[in-house]
This record gives structure tokens, C-alpha cells and sequence, in this order.
């Protein structure tokens, strides 16, 4: 030990190594460690206890002895908290003086210190100076908490932390006392070890491992500053933090004393005391607290010019040599007069706050004296130099700014320009050390101050807060000011609200009171902030102390204040968990500003605090409006210059260069918009506006607002208009109406103060004597009162919030919102259980640029690139993250992010390899050029970098300018982008991270037309014309084989005998000659084939008719031949049986025998016209039978007529004259077995005259009943149908026998009429002509049939789902037309009618009956070369692909097996549009009960277009489904649940599994604009 010469006090010095390894020799033995031990800790013990009580005596009779000059030393450290037995009382009473605390020890605490672990860091809680807060036993009669009073039972008990009086069952929680540097457990109440478990890290339960300075230790004093004197007030010791962190040491817990001198070397600096920011970043680095160790520099207190008289947080300053901002602020306080230390009186001149602006700010200024001028352009010239295009990016976005914010540029440019330029180089972010926020602007904060003075703006490097001292008579002016930061409140009840007995207040307020502002000299503030109130009587102490007090400042202006003044904000002065570390301010002083409405505003200033900790703004205008904008403005263009000045860092870190650009970067030919020549375009309005900083950065032109995307179908369905921008007369309006709010708020002030919204007995400022009645009428209504204009006040703060909020969204072209990017992430592992799923399903997360959900590029880097301890989000994965490969797609670009580590040199980069093992802890980075196989060199990281938004890079990587970098290529210069075409690579330690660009080409989707079209063919009017030439040449062949038959007819013998058969056919024949010329003069009555063009739609009207002629002209010839062909043949049978009876008549006589006369199928007409014909011709055969007249030997014959026409073509049906005229066909297969054509017997059905008048019929019974029919569901509709609206026809001919029953007949035929806008007619003429078709793929076993022009399909119905759309067919109806007539999406692939078909071959028997519906063909005139039918479902869902056809059906197995690589994007408008029309559909289905229904989609890749439509949905959850289910998942279990699952779950498991299917491409317009969200 040694005399100190200032004081005279003993000063203790470190044990020197040598003597603690000395010591651990000769303590080698059990009995001599016992012996020595035994004896050397009671010398201990005594001389800790006399330096004990001799420095309480001191502090008690007022003597200023530093905690410095009483240290301990460390082997006394060895004292537990629980070493004594001794009753609490005792205790208390035994440390009131020296004697006591030295007498009163027995033989057990000796013995007790036997078995005590030796932890020298760990000091005796009953001889810290904490035990002098308690509050003395006689002022607790009841418990603090539970108020039970004091008994002889219930004891008294001391918090350890807070030293208030408890019962035992209020102060029962045992925290370990070496969190707090003590031995043993301390005995805490509730609400102190709340704050310990919110506060301290979480350690583990065994305490030995935890390594924690003890208050002894937290005094070693580091270097002073002697041409500095800190203002304090109070004696006792000081902690302030050193301006610089101080780096810190990991040591052994065993050997914490004995630091070596090297090891001291390298320690500049070490913190004096462990602080709650010590813990906050010890917990977050997993490293232990530079309070760990000791410090091996006591001797520099000796050095030469040091003065022992200083408080030891000032001998803890650095002093600092450099002539950096730092030093320059000390300057400037040391120039300050050194009378005006403290000063009380008000309105304190202020040149910082006065003045216009510094002369820091001078410099900044003289660069920028007159606004610049810019043309509108695109991007930088190329080869320009960047830092250049960035200032002048910046002036233009600031000049934009200027225009839609209606400020004048005039006084407003020299204002805001050179403080941003300031602001953004002062204010330094450490998210890694200080870990503070990645934005700058959390750290600046911008007061507005409405004056009669021209517009101008101070820089304080420090705080200015709008808040007074407590007190008047406390000094508001204090230079080196020492500042206490302290949360809560200084008042007995710590707890608000709580109920108190008024006679504990009594007794224990002033004691305790008195206790916790000791606490608070104790650190010696000059300066004490407190958030919350603080009581009259701690206020007098203080005021008597001298110390300033500031009190209920907000939360976040006091964590303000305390990150500039370096200051820990403690959570409470009752639970002073830690000793508090005081910050400090070169000049705090107090002013007050009057405002431009005659009133004044007391402002308290921090200045001349560290710039890069943050600074304040002090903005003045004569418009609160200016002000407003000013500010936005101000906050805006500080964030832009400070980004800039890291992405510049960024780019000159390569050497990035704005070249020409290259036709080979695909990303960039993605990214070029579309020329668009409208000038009224939202493309030409984007191109005046400025809405980023960076020149290198460019937004597209939102795809509906491109000349393709106006085309788009789904546009409709979006609000109009769809991107809202204001213009200069609504930036004129805006303004025009804030200042009539401004006004109006102004005079609603004066209004409420003279129509009594104030309580007159505050309206009177006049001293005097106040009556009875006045009080008693205050004290009744005037919280009344304030109640109501408070909530009047928040209601019009929330109304204008609102306002802003949506005037400040409807403007698409505001650069404020454009400030984030939305980017849609996932990841994925081939080793993950949920492989082929991704682990993180794609969703899109929005990062604003240094805000939510964004962080700095080191941060991402290390948090979640390289730290192998991140684990995979997904419960079911516990694969390493660095095993994972994640996706950012953004816009044209997908950003894979994959981790490796690397072991052995990488090809072509030996040298990345040599820098990565040199460069230990270092992040390093370079760039990979796959085109010309060459590398970047490999450099690290700069700080710059390092904190650069991960948002923003990523906003480069996708949105970046074609740039090129140099490569170490050895062929020739790269010319690649190295933006898209470069693979970006970062490494730390033996970690490579790479993030490759990958160009991406979304979909658009496009649903079902909603109105169903059939794309007309062309012909020529020559084939066309031809036609006619050929049915006429074909009918005058068949008419002249006829006519020569009846001529030689003439000729027979007997002739007369069968005349009635010539007259018959001569008159039928005349007939159809006369018809076909009668029709056939209708094929082209204008002429219009003849005197058109060259070609002719298959939908023109002349077309129609002339087809319609021509099949009515073959019905006619084939009916003619048909009926030739039958009287022929009558003819041959009445010759034979003339024959026959003559030859018998010879031998004997017959009776009465009638001949065949001949008959007619043309009608009932001609039959009645040839009724006497026939009756004669029969008479004529009797007689000749009887042998009156003797046979003929002449023969009389007509041949039959061969049909020109196929044979699988029906003419023999009756047709119509009128409407579409059809013809029901049969298929042939390659067998030659015959089928029928399931749409030519619906079409001839439809078009047939008997079903339109049971239609007909229909109509007029239903409105007779008072229920006409509509597509509209109802309830008195639904009693009404069922069999009553199907319709069921029959028709046969010679060959066949058809029926075709209709459901829905009338109700179907409305919809058509809603949806097919060509009429009925088309819609028959289009299923007249169908075909088998087989698409692969599907499991149902259903038969199909399409269309000839592939417009419609014709699929099969099971029993089961032909009665399910039956019961809900009408919802069916309601939805689609309100689908249609509301403009709502639907997926739903639209039925257009549904049949029930039935057949049978009169020659074959076969037979035929099946219900089937018609829907659209969903893949119509697309070019499809992929097709995926998706129910979302996994289980089953695989279908082969070892033969791949064009019909093709793919499942959801296929689609997922690779899903990560071959994902199908979408746009966001069409993600929009899927993501409410699936959510539509599936929830209407899930509510009629069915299930199993599917998507299907087409990949048209020519169009980049994914063709899409619900299909399958007549299939309702039945008994049959339930069963199935129920033994699919009990009996077969399965990883996946089976197909086939209840309509709620399937509506959940099919909507989630569409949106992971179709993933969006979010781009910088997503969320904005009327497009839906998703």
C-alpha cells in the first residue's frame, strides 16, 4: 500500500502475478490451504471491514473522498453475501458503525469462508454501499407491497436492489448476486426482479461460469483530461463512457487479475463500469463484457499532470489527439466565456439557434450558391462520372420535390440543400458495435420553429427538445454538463394506480424520497431527465443540491438525449440493477424562441455532443405548411445523399462504369419498356418525374398502363383509373385547402377560448382572491371539459392522419412512397423432409430502404449467410440454413443466394482463396463473369458497404442500368453487365456466399372469356361458289336418272296396269325439282360472292345462307331419292304378286285379292292428292286378278337410285325449313365399327321444330303460374323445377332411333344467350360436327367428344354428377350471371348445356345412353405445349411421362417434383386477379358441397400466357365420397391426405396450393394503385 499525496488517503495497488502464483504454491496441501485460509481470511476481513466503515464515516460527514482512493483489495473479494447467520436486524443495526461491523463477527463466518469457491471478482453484498439505501426499520411498520403490517411472526425484509421494507412472502425471489458482481443469492421483491429478467441476459443456472466485475474493481480510473472541468455537483464516484468503445478482452475466469503487459498494450481503453449496454451487446455477440477485465493500468493516475481531485468518470476520458469533428466541438466550447458557466435567467441568446446556419454549413453552401438546371432525362451520359450523376440526380429529385411540395425554390434551395449535404456526412450508423438502427434518420431529429424570419435551418450537433426545467431557480445554462438519464418516475409509489395506506406515505415518503435522491448524487449529475413525475419534496433536494432537473420528457426524446450524451437510460431508480453510466454534454443550456404567433417556446439544447451519435435540425419558416414540407423534404433528400454515398462506395469498390447497352444482357431487354406514342401515356408522365437518387436506378412502366397492357382482358376488372397522379392544380388545391385548415384551426382557438370552451377560472390570468363558488364550479366541470376537447382534438388528428394518409397514396408518382421494394422470398433444401416443398413458402415481404424489414448488407451477410448457427424456420427442417438455397425475385430478376464453404481453391481464383484465409474475419467480396470466365479482384468490404441497405442492393440487382466492372480477363475487356450477368460473391472466414441473377419471364393469366366466341374461318368466294355448280350438277344427275326411268316406264306393256306409280313419282319428282330450284335461288341473291373480295368469313351472313342452302338442297335430293327408291321397290313387290296370282288364276279360281298401291312419305298432302289414284290403280289390279284381263308377258321396272352423299350422313330425318338446318352424323373408327356423333344428334335436337315449341310451352306455363324463369335463384323457383324444365325428344329414320333429353332447356338457353353473343344459331352450328377425343392423363375414365372447330367439349357424367348438378344447378345459373353482369373474376370453366343422349342402331342393335355436359374448350386457338390439371393435392397425383403427346395431362406430383427450379411466375396484376377469382370460385363451390374439382392450366410459352379454368365441379361430397374418404385416410394412411377430403378442407388445400403453383414477380408498383393486392 501506499500514502496518496493528495489526500493522504491509503491507496491499494493490484497484487502483482508473482505474488498470486507465490500464493498458489505455498497452498498446495489440504491442511495448509485449510490453516491459511483460515487465518488469512479473518486479517482480510478485518481490514476490509476497517476501510469499510472509515470510507461510510467519510461519505456520511460530508468529506469528498474519491471511491478511487478506498479500493479494495481483491483478496477480500472472497466474503459470500449468505456468510453471516446473523438475523436481518442485526445486520442493520451491526453496519451503522465500525466497531459493530468488526465485533460482532463470529467464529462462523470464519469457518464459513473455508468452503467458499475463491472467485476474486465476486465481492460481500453487507459490506457494498448499496446497504446504505435501505430504509431504516423504524419507518416500516407494514409490508411496501401487501401492506400487512409488521409482527412478531411476520419479519422484516430488505430488497437487495430497491432497500424497501417487505414481508417474507413479498420478497421471496432469489436471483443469483453474481449477475450483480456479488456472492451468493440476493433476496429481491417482485417488481425488482421483473426488471432483472427484462434487463439482464439470460444466463444459465450454474453462476460460476458467469464472470462479473465487482464495485470495487468498477472504479479503475483510465486517462484524464486536465484542460476540461466536468460540471458535477455531488460527491461520490462517476461513470461516463469513453467517446470511443473500447475493445475488449476475453479472459479466464480463474485469472482475471493477471493481465499481462502485452495484453495491456493493446487495451486503449477500458469501461469503468458494466453497463446495460455492456450487457445488451455481451448478450447479442455471445462474448463476454469488456468489465470482465481488469485493468492493468492504476499507475497512469501517477502519471505526470494528472490531478487526483478529478471525479474518476472524467480521468476515464480519452484524450484525443486527432482533428477530427470530435476535437472541433471542444473547441468551440472552450471558446466559449467562462462566465457564463451557469446562468438563471431566461431567453438565453443562442448564435447556433439565431443564426441562419454555421460555417461548417457556409462550405457546403459556397458549392450550391444558385439552383441548377436539368433536362428530363432517362439516365446518365455514358461513361459519365458517377459521383457527378449522382449530385446532379439529387438536385433534380430535390427541384421535383420542390415542385410537388409548391415550396420556392428561391429560399428554399439554399436552405435545404446544404443541410442535407451536412446532416447525411455528420451522422454515423454502427449497426454492429453501437447496434444501432440501419436508418440515419432515427438519429436526426428536425424541430420546426414558425417565426417572422425568412427561412433558414442551424445544425446542432447534439439535441434540441421543446421541454423547460422543472424549477426556475435550477441553473439553465451549464457548460461540460454531466447527465443523468433515468425512466420512471422519482415518487414513494413506484407502482401508478396502486392503493396506499396515507400513513405509510406519512412515515416512509420523506425517508425514502430522501434515499433514492442520495442514489442519484451518488453519481454526481449535473443534468437529471426523468420520463416520468417527480415528487415536490426529491424536487427540493435536488434544487437544493443544485442539480437541474427536467421531468415527464418523453420516451423517445430521453433515449435521444442519452445516445448523444452517452448516457444509460436506467428503467428504474428503485432497481438499480447496475451502476448507471452518466453521459455528458459540452453545453446544455435553456431558450426560449418567440413564435410567429406572439407566443413562446422553451427549448433545452444538448450541444457540441458527438456529431456522428446524431444531430438536430432547427428549422424556421413563416408558414407552418412550408415548415411541414420542409421537413419531409429535409428528412427525404438527408436518407438519398446518405444512400448515395454508399452506393457510390459500392460502385467505385468494382470500378462500375455506365456503358452502351449490350443486346446480350437479357435482364436489361426485359427491363426496356415499350415505346408508346400517346403523349397523354402514363409512360410519358413517369419520365418527368424523379423518383429515385440513384442515376444507375430506372422504374418501368407498370404493365397495365403499357400499349400491350391496355389490351389486356383483365384490365376491366380493375378501378379506374388505375394509377392515380396528381397534377399542379391539385398540388394548388392541397395547398389552398392545409392553409384554410391552418386559418381555421387558428380562429377555433380564439372561439373556444370566448364561447367558455376554457373554464373561465382559467381564462382569468388576474391575481386576486378567488370565491367559493368559482372553485367548487372548476373543480366540477372542468375535467369535463378537457375531456371533450381532447377527444375533439384526437378525432381531427385521426380524421387528418387518415387524409394525409390517402391523398398521400392516391399519387403513384410520389417519391416518399416509392422509398421500398417488394420482393418475393423463399428457400429450399434438397436435404429437408420437405423436399420437393419449400421450407419458406414464396411470400412477399415489402422492405422499405432502411426501414421495416430491411437491414444493412454486412447484417445480412453475417446474420444470415454465414452464421451457422441460423436454423431453418420450418418446424419439420433441421438442415443447416447454409445447406439451403434461397430465392429473392424482384421484378425481371431472381436473386439466388447459396452458401457454401470453401475448402480447396476455386478454379480460376487461387488468389480468392489466399485472400480469404489472410483476411480472417473480414468480409471480402469480388464478382464472377460466367461469359468471359474471369474474376474480379477480391477486396474487402469498406464500412461504407457494409451498412448499405440490403434492399437497396438488391434494388440494383434488379432495377440496375446496363454497367460494366473490370475483370481480370486476359482475352479482352468485359462488356457484360455486372448487374445481371455477374455472379456476385462474398466470403468471411472459410464461408463463400453467392448471389446469382437469373433473368425471369412472368406469365400473364388468362381465364375463360367470359363472353364465348367462335373464331370465324376464311374461304374463298371461289370454293364457295363452286358449291352451288356442284349440288346442282349432282341434283340434275339424280333428277335425269330418274326421268329416263319414267320414260321407259311409258314404254312397258303394261304400263296402263301400274300408271298410278308413274303418275305418283312424276308428280313427286316435279315437286322436288321445283323445291330444289326454290332454294337453291336463295344461295347468293345479291350476288355478293360474285362481286366481293377474294376471301369470305365462315360467320358472314352470306356464307350462313349459302351453307344453309346447300344442306337444304341435299335433304332434298336425298329425300327424293329416298322416296323413288321406296316406290321402286313397291313397284317390284306389286309385279311380283301380280305374277303369282295370274299363274294360280290359270289353275283355279282365286278370291278377292287387293294389289299394293303406292304410297308416299312426303306428307300428308301428298298422300291426300293421290288418294283416287290409288283406288283406281287397286280396282284395275282386281280385275286382272280374277283373269279377266290376261297377264302381261312384258315386265315393268324401276331401279333404284343411288344416294350421292356419305352414308354417315342422316338426310332421312325430317328437317325444317326455317333456322339452322343440321345433319346427324355417324363416326367411323379405324375398325369400321359405327358410333354416333353425340353433337350432331344435340344440335339436330336444338334446332329441331318440336323443341322449340315445348320450349315455348314451357315459357307459357311458367307464366301462368306467376314464376316466370330467370337465371336468378329463388326459393318458389326451386319448388317449381325439377322435371318441369327438361325438355325430351325422339326422332328416328330408316337406320337409327335417337332420343336427347334437355335439362335446364330454357334456363341453359338464356345463359347462351347472356355468354354467346352470335346467337343460338352459331352455337348449334358449332356442335354440329364433333370427334372422339382422348386427352392422357386423367383418372376418371370419361369419354369425350370435341368439336370439330375445337370450340366445345363434350365430356361424360357419371350418375352421381348428373344428380349433383341438378340440385344446384340454379345457384349455378345465379352465379355465372352475376359473375357476368357485375364484372366479377371466375375461373369456372362455364357449362353451357347439359344432355342426356340415347341411341340405338336399327341394322346392329347396338345401343347408346350417357349424359354429357358441354363447356367451353378452354385451350381454344392457343398454342398449348404443356398441360397440368391441379387439385392440390399429392397423393396419387403423378402421371406418366415416358410418352409424351400433344394431349398430354400432367399432374400436381409433376409440377412439384421440381418446383424450386421451374416455377411458373406470374404478373402481380394477373397474381391480383388469380388469387380473387380462385378465392370466388372455390368458396362458391365449397358451399354447394362439392369437391374434386381441378385446375386446368395450358402453358401458351409463344405468348408467355398460362391459360387457366376450373373444370370438374359437378361432383358433390355424397355418402359414397364421405366413405371413400374416411377409408383413404384410416386404412391407406399416407404422408398427404387423399384426394378426397370435405368441400371446406378441399376450398382450403386447393386455394393454398394455387398461390404456391403461380408465385408473383413483384415489381415497385405492387401495392400501389387500385390493382387488388394478394
Amino acid at each position: 500500500m501506499e500514502v496518496s499525496a493528495a489526500d493522504g488517503g491509503i491507496t491499494y495497488f493490484a497484487r502483482l502475478p508473482a505474488e498470486l502464483e507465490k500464493e498458489a504454491s505455498t497452498s498446495n496441501g489440504i491442511l495448509g490451504n485449510l490453516f491459511g485460509r483460515f487465518f488469512s481470511g479473518a486479517k482480510e476481513d478485518s481490514d476490509v471491514a476497517d476501510e469499510t466503515s472509515r470510507s461510510s464515516e467519510e461519505v456520511q460527514t460530508g468529506e469528498t473522498i474519491s471511491h478511487e482512493d478506498v479500493k479494495e483489495p481483491d483478496n477480500c473479494s472472497t466474503v459470500s453475501d449468505n456468510a453471516s447467520g446473523r438475523n436481518e436486524e442485526t445486520e442493520a443495526e451491526g453496519s451503522n458503525g465500525p466497531a459493530g461491523s468488526v465485533a460482532k463477527r463470529k467464529l462462523s463466518t470464519r469457518l464459513s469462508s473455508l468452503f467458499r469457491s475463491r472467485r476474486p471478482s465476486l465481492v460481500d453484498y453487507n459490506r457494498s454501499d448499496i446497504r446504505r439505501y435501505w430504509m431504516p426499520d423504524s419507518t416500516g411498520r407494514e409490508c411496501y407491497e401487501c401492506q400487512e403490517r409488521f409482527t412478531t411472526f411476520r419479519r422484516r425484509h430488505h430488497c437487495r436492489l430497491c432497500g424497501q421494507i417487505f414481508c417474507s412472502k413479498c420478497c421471496s425471489i432469489q436471483v443469483p448476486g453474481s449477475l450483480l458482481g456479488y456472492m451468493g443469492d440476493l433476496r429481491l421483491c417482485a417488481y425488482c426482479a421483473r426488471i432483472v429478467m427484462s434487463y439482464l441476459p439470460q444466463i444459465e443456472s450454474t453462476s460460476d461460469s458467469i464472470t462479473v466485475s465487482t464495485p470495487a474493481e468498477r472504479n479503475a480510473g483510465g486517462k484524464c483530461d486536465a484542460d476540461t472541468l466536468i460540471s458535477t455537483v455531488s460527491t461520490g464516484p462517476m461513470i461516463w463512457e469513453a467517446p470511443t468503445p473500447s475493445m475488449v478482452l476475453e479472459s479466464s475466469p480463474t485469472s482475471t487479475a493477471a493481465v499481462t503487459a502485452e495484453e495491456s498494450s493493446v487495451v486503449r481503453q477500458q469501461p469503468s463500469l458494466l453497463s446495460v449496454t455492456d450487457l445488451a451487446m455481451q448478450q447479442e455477440r455471445g462474448v463476454p463484457s469488456a468489465a470482465h477485465t481488469m485493468s492493468s493500468t492504476s499507475v497512469d493516475r501517477f502519471c505526470s499532470g494528472v490531478d487526483d481531485c478529478e471525479p474518476e468518470w472524467v480521468r476515464s476520458i480519452e484524450m484525443f489527439n486527432d482533428s477530427g469533428k470530435r476535437n472541433e466541438s471542444f473547441i468551440k466550447t472552450d471558446d466559449l466565456n467562462s462566465s457564463r458557466s451557469l446562468c438563471f435567467l431566461d431567453g438565453i441568446c443562442d448564435d447556433r439557434l439565431n443564426g441562419t446556419i454555421s460555417s461548417e454549413e457556409e462550405s457546403f453552401r459556397s458549392s450550391a450558391s444558385s439552383r441548377p438546371k436539368f433536362d428530363v432525362t432517362e439516365s446518365p451520359p455514358i461513361g459519365a462520372d458517377l459521383e457527378r450523376s449522382f449530385e446532379d440526380r439529387a438536385q433534380k429529385l430535390l427541384l421535383y420535390l420542390f415542385e410537388r411540395e409548391l415550396l420556392d425554390p428561391a429560399l428554399w434551395w439554399d436552405v435545404i440543400w446544404p443541410v442535407s449535404r451536412r446532416v447525411s456526412s455528420l451522422v454515423r450508423v454502427d449497426v454492429e458495435g453501437r447496434k444501432d438502427h440501419i436508418n440515419m434518420l432515427k438519429y436526426v431529429h428536425v424541430k420546426k420553429l414558425c417565426v417572422e424570419e425568412k427561412p433558414s435551418a442551424t445544425v446542432i450537433e447534439g439535441i434540441v427538445c421543446s421541454k423547460s426545467v422543472t424549477h426556475g431557480s435550477m441553473p439553465r445554462y451549464i457548460q461540460n454538463a454531466a447527465v443523468m438519464a433515468l425512466a420512471g418516475s422519482v415518487e414513494y409509489e413506484r407502482v401508478p394506480g396502486k392503493l396506499s395506506s396515507i400513513d405509510a406515505i406519512i412515515a416512509q415518503e420523506s425517508d425514502y424520497l430522501s434515499k433514492q435522491v442520495e442514489r442519484i448524487l451518488a453519481q454526481r449529475p449535473s443534468v437529471l431527465l426523468v420520463e416520468q413525475n417527480v415528487a415536490r419534496l426529491a424536487v427540493e433536494l435536488l434544487l437544493k443540491a443544485g442539480v437541474t432537473l427536467v421531468s415527464n420528457i418523453k420516451s423517445q426524446v430521453l433515449h435521444r438525449v442519452a445516445r448523444s450524451t452517452r448516457a444509460d437510460v436506467m428503467p428504474s431508480l428503485d432497481a438499480q440493477l447496475l451502476q448507471q453510466k452518466i453521459g455528458f454534454s459540452p453545453v446544455f443550456k435553456q431558450q426560449k424562441v418567440r413564435l410567429a404567433n406572439g407566443t413562446s417556446k422553451t427549448l433545452l439544447v444538448f450541444s457540441d455532443c458527438p456529431a456522428e451519435l446524431g444531430c438536430s435540425v432547427v428549422l424556421k419558416g413563416r408558414s407552418m405548411r412550408e415548415l411541414r414540407a420542409a421537413k419531409r423534404i429535409l428528412r427525404h433528400m438527408v436518407l438519398a445523399l446518405y444512400s448515395s454515398r454508399l452506393e457510390l462506395e459500392l460502385l467505385s469498390m468494382f470500378g462500375a462504369s455506365v456503358a452502351q447497352r449490350s443486346p446480350d444482357c437479357l435482364v436489361c431487354s426485359l427491363n426496356a419498356d415499350e415505346t408508346d406514342s400517346d403523349p397523354e401515356s402514363f409512360m410519358h408522365r413517369l419520365k418527368e418525374c424523379t423518383l429515385s437518387a440513384s442515376p444507375l436506378i430506372n422504374f418501368g412502366v407498370p404493365f397495365l398502363e403499357t400499349a400491350k397492357g391496355r389490351r389486356c382482358v383483365l384490365r376491366p376488372y380493375f378501378k379506374h383509373p388505375l394509377y392515380r397522379f396528381s397534377t399542379k392544380a391539385d398540388f394548388e388545391a392541397a395547398r389552398r385547402r392545409v392553409e384554410q385548415e391552418e386559418r381555421e384551426t387558428e380562429s377555433n382557438k380564439l372561439v373556444e377560448e370566448a364561447s367558455g370552451r376554457m373554464h373561465p377560472f382559467v381564462c382569468n390570468q388576474e391575481l386576486g382572491e378567488v370565491s367559493d363558488e368559482e372553485l367548487a364550479s372548476f373543480r366540477a366541470t372542468s375535467g369535463l371539459i378537457f375531456s371533450e376537447r381532447l377527444s375533439e382534438k384526437s378525432t381531427q388528428k385521426s380524421e387528418e392522419k387518415s387524409l394525409d394518409c390517402l391523398n398521400r397514396h392516391e399519387d403513384v408518382l410520389d417519391p416518399f412512397i416509392h422509398q421500398r421494394i417488394a420482393v418475393l422470398f423463399g428457400s429450399f433444401s434438397a436435404k429437408s423432409p420437405n423436399a420437393p416443398l419449400f421450407c419458406v413458402r414464396p411470400w412477399v415481404v415489402q422492405m422499405e430502404h432502411y426501414g421495416n424489414n430491411d437491414m444493412c448488407l454486412g447484417e445480412f451477410l453475417k446474420k444470415f449467410c454465414f452464421n451457422k448457427d441460423y436454423q431453418c424456420p420450418s418446424t419439420n427442417c433441421d438442415v443447416p440454413m447454409l445447406d439451403h438455397s434461397r430465392k429473392m425475385v424482384y421484378r425481371k430478376v431472381c436473386v439466388e443466394i447459396v452458401t457454401q464453404s470453401c475448402v480447396l481453391p476455386v478454379d480460376d481464383g487461387l488468389s480468392v482463396s489466399h485472400s480469404i484465409a489472410e483476411q480472417t474475419g473480414t468480409l471480402l467480396a469480388w464478382h464472377y463473369c460466367p461469359g468471359c470466365k474471369a474474376s474480379s479482384n477480391v477486396v474487402p468490404l469498406s464500412d461504407s458497404v457494409v451498412h448499405l441497405s440490403f434492399a437497396r442492393f438488391l434494388d440494383y440487382l434488379a432495377n440496375g442500368m446496363f454497367a460494366t466492372c473490370s475483370v481480370a480477363s486476359f482475352n479482352r475487356e468485359c462488356t457484360h453487365c455486372c448487374f445481371h450477368q455477374h455472379d456476385h460473391y462474398f466470403a468471411l472466414n472459410n464461408y463463400v456466399a453467392c448471389f446469382k441473377v437469373h433473368p425471369v419471364r412472368p406469365y400473364h393469366v388468362m381465364f375463360s372469356p367470359v363472353v364465348c366466341a367462335v373464331e370465324p374461318l376464311m374461304f374463298t368466294r371461289k370454293f364457295v361458289a363452286e358449291t352451288e355448280d356442284e349440288i346442282r350438277k349432282t341434283a340434275d344427275a339424280v333428277f335425269k336418272v330418274m326421268h329416263s326411268q319414267l320414260e321407259r316406264f311409258t314404254k312397258a306393256a303394261d304400263y296402263q296396269r301400274y300408271s298410278s306409280f308413274y303418275t305418283l313419282l312424276s308428280t313427286l319428282l316435279q315437286e322436288a325439282q321445283t323445291n330444289f330450284s326454290d332454294v337453291l335461288s336463295r344461295f347468293d341473291v345479291n350476288g355478293a360472292l360474285k362481286s366481293g373480295g377474294l376471301t369470305i368469313r365462315s360467320n358472314d351472313g352470306v356464307y350462313i345462307q349459302a351453307m344453309d342452302t346447300i344442306t337444304r338442297c341435299r335433304y332434298i335430293v336425298q329425300h327424293m331419292i329416298e322416296q323413288w327408291n321406296e316406290q321402286s321397290t313397291r313397284l317390284a313387290q306389286s309385279v311380283r304378286a301380280f305374277k303369282k296370282s295370274a299363274s294360280s288364276s290359270l289353275i283355279s279360281p282365286v278370291p278377292h285379292q287387293a294389289s299394293a298401291a303406292p304410297t308416299s312419305d312426303c306428307g300428308d298432302t301428298t298422300k291426300g292428292e293421290h288418294s283416287s289414284e290409288s283406288n283406281e290403280l287397286a280396282s284395275t289390279e282386281e280385275t286382272a286378278a280374277a283373269g279377266l284381263v290376261p297377264p302381261s308377258t312384258t315386265e315393268v321396272e324401276l331401279t333404284s337410285v343411288d344416294s350421292p352423299f356419305l352414308s354417315q350422313l342422316h338426310f332421312a330425318l325430317p328437317f325444317t325449313m326455317s333456322g339452322v338446318t343440321t345433319v346427324v352424323r355417324d363416326l367411323v373408327d379405324h375398325k369400321g365399327t359405327v358410333h354416333p356423333d353425340i353433337g350432331s344428334i344435340v344440335a339436330y335436337a336444338l334446332s329441331s321444330s318440336e323443341y322449340e315449341a315445348k320450349r315455348k310451352n314451357m315459357r307459357e306455363i311458367r307464366s301462368s303460374n306467376g314464376v316466370p324463369i330467370t337465371l336468378r335463384n329463388s326459393a318458389t323457383e326451386n319448388d317449381i323445377a325439377g322435371n318441369y324444365e327438361h325438355i325430351e325428344l325422339d326422332f328416328a329414320d330408316d337406320r337409327a332411333q335417337y332420343f336427347v333429353k334437355i335439362y335446364y332447356a330454357e334456363r341453359f338457353h338464356m345463359l347462351r344467350k347472356l355468354l354467346f353473343v352470335e346467337g343460338e344459331d352459331c352455337f348449334v352450328r358449332s356442335l354440329s360436327v364433333s370427334a372422339k377425343w382422348n386427352p392422357q392423363g386423367g383418372k376418371s375414365g370419361a369419354s369425350f367428344y370435341r368439336t370439330q372447330d375445337d370450340r366445345f367439349v363434350f365430356k361424360q357424367m357419371s350418375r352421381f354428377e348428373i344428380q349433383s348438378f341438378v340440385k344446384f344447378a340454379p345457384n349455378y345459373f345465379d352465379y355465372v350471371s352475376t359473375a357476368v353482369i357485375e364484372n366479377k373474376l371466375t375461373t369456372l370453366c362455364k357449362v353451357y348445356g347439359v344432355y342426356r343422349v340415347g341411341y340405338k342402331n336399327k341394322c346392329t342393335g347396338q345401343q347408346l345412353k350417357l349424359d354429357v355436359l358441354v363447356m367451353e374448350y378452354l385451350f381454344y386457338k392457343r398454342n398449348v405445349k404443356q398441360v397440368w390439371d391441379l387439385k392440390g393435392s399429392q397423393r396419387n397425383r403423378m402421371a406418366s411421362e415416358g410418352k409424351r403427346t400433344t394431349d398430354l395431362v400432367l399432374l400436381d406430383e409433376n409440377l412439384v417434383k421440381d418446383l424450386w427450379n421451374n416455377q411458373l411466375y406470374v404478373h402481380p396484376h394477373s397474381k391480383a386477379a388469380l388469387s380473387m377469382a380462385i378465392s370466388n370460385d372455390s368458396h362458391f363451390l365449397s358451399a354447394q358441397h362439392v369437391m374434386d374439382y381441378s385446375l386446368l392450366v395450358g402453358v401458351d410459352a409463344a405468348n408467355d400466357e398460362l391459360i387457366l379454368g376450373i373444370v370438374d365441379y359437378m361432383r358433390t361430397y355424397t355418402l359414397d365420397k364421405k366413405l371413400e374418404s374416411w377409408v383413404k385416410i384410416v386404412a391407406i394412411p399416407g404422408a398427404h391426405l387423399p384426394t378426397v377430403i370435405s368441400p371446406e378442407m378441399y376450398c382450403a388445400r386447393f386455394s393454398d396450393a394455387i398461390d404456391t403453383y403461380f408465385p408473383v414477380t413483384p415489381d415497385q408498383w405492387t401495392a400501389l394503385g387500385s390493382a387488388m393486392s394478394y
